[in-house]
This record gives C-alpha cells, sequence and structure tokens, in this order.
C-alpha cells in the first residue's frame, strides 16, 4: 500500500494533536483528583 508523503502528514497532524489533547486531558483528570 502506497500512501503520499502529503497523505501522511495530515494523518499524523491529526494523530499528534489528538494525543496532545488526550493527554491533557489525563492530566486535568489528575490535578483534579
Amino acid at each position: 500500500m502506497v500512501i503520499s508523503r502529503h497523505k501522511a502528514n495530515d494523518v499524523m497532524n491529526i494523530y499528534s494533536r489528538n494525543y496532545f489533547t488526550f493527554l491533557l486531558a489525563e492530566l486535568a483528570k489528575w490535578m483534579l483528583l
């Protein structure tokens, strides 16, 4: 399966953004405990 570099970059940007949001949510959860 071949994925263009541009498409792969889009996927990585979305993934890293979601992961960063997830980390912030986890951090907030621990802060509130």
